[in-house]
């Protein structure tokens, strides 16, 4: 697989809590128009910018007369958007909580708790080819399956810890789908990713803890392009490296700092269909673009 090449083309937002700015950026989505939807967990709100960072709206709020408690978020970290433009949020202090294309509170579902459908601190949130949510379950170290109406399928994972991984979870963040179905789940505090089969089988582990290229120091957000290659998002190495289908590493960008196309503790990520990599700069609170060539 090519190794690609990576350039720097947008910076938007600093810390604020007005339009387009941001307070600890985490998760990023990206819909059918190339908005992009940043999980702004500070601020207690999903904001919705344009592919060039331009401010369109924000939701989460709070609804419902005065008090405003219908819809209201508390700390976002995780967002997907399905085909009709509704908005899937995971809030680590409510669960999943679900809006439609214009912000308005629809449904929630997945309460505090260790039972199969339950969550405790929900992190990563994202679809699969078949129209299910996967649900990365942080403090309870697994990851969940619901259909689009919040009923659960099915869970897989557990804490634990092993030298080779196998499918034991230390404070997991998110997740990625292959065109295969497989799933890639970033295992934070282990400093590892893990790759599974589309019923939570365990394949195989990427990356291993460490500073050095193809080693992983609490990676937290993780997608996949379209030709198959994985960027893992890295917090504390301050950086994304990026991987091939099997495991092996390409390239890495990123570095600790406050110029264009550094990092300080970066979040998620998402890739448009344009090959742009948008980045949420978390410490910088920032959301930066990348070009993928």
């Amino acid at each position: 697989m090519d190794r690609p090449s990576v350039a720097h083309q947008l910076s938007f937002g600093h810390w604020g809590g007005g339009k387009g700015l941001f307070d600890k950026p985490c998760g990023i989505a990206i819909d059918a128009a190339m908005n992009v939807y940043v999980a702004d967990a500070g601020n207690g709100l999903v904001q919705v910018l344009d592919p060039e960072g331009r401010f369109i709206r924000a939701f989460g709020r709070g609804e419902g007369g005065w008090l405003k408690k219908v819809g209201k978020l508390i700390a976002p970290a995780g967002v997907a958007v399905d085909a009709t433009g509704a908005c899937y949020v995971t809030d680590v202090k409510l669960g999943v909580v679900k809006f439609d294309h214009d912000g308005h509170f629809l449904a929630s579902f997945g309460p505090k708790g260790k039972r199969e459908g339950e969550l405790n601190w929900p992190r990563g949130i994202h679809f699969d080819p078949e129209g299910s949510l996967w649900v990365v379950d942080a403090h309870n170290d697994r990851v969940q399956r619901f259909d689009p109406e919040g009923r659960f399928l099915f869970a897989f994972g557990g804490p634990g810890y092993d030298k080779e991984g196998r499918g034991k979870f230390n404070r997991p963040s998110d997740l990625a789908i292959d065109s295969e179905g497989c799933l890639y789940v970033t295992d934070t505090l282990h400093s590892s990713v893990q790759k599974f089969d589309p019923r939570g089988g365990f394949l195989a582990t990427v990356g291993s803890p460490g500073s050095a290229e193809g080693e992983l120091w609490w990676p937290r957000g993780i997608t996949i392009d379209g030709e198959g290659r994985i960027f893992v998002v890295e917090r504390m190495n301050h950086r994304v490296q990026v991987f091939d289908r099997d495991g092996r590493f390409l390239c890495a960008f990123g570095g600790e700092g406050k110029r264009n196309g550094q990092f300080k503790e970066p979040y998620g990520i998402a890739i448009n269909g344009r090959s742009e990599a948008y980045v949420s700069d978390n410490g910088n609170n920032r959301v930066q673009r990348f070009a993928v060539t």
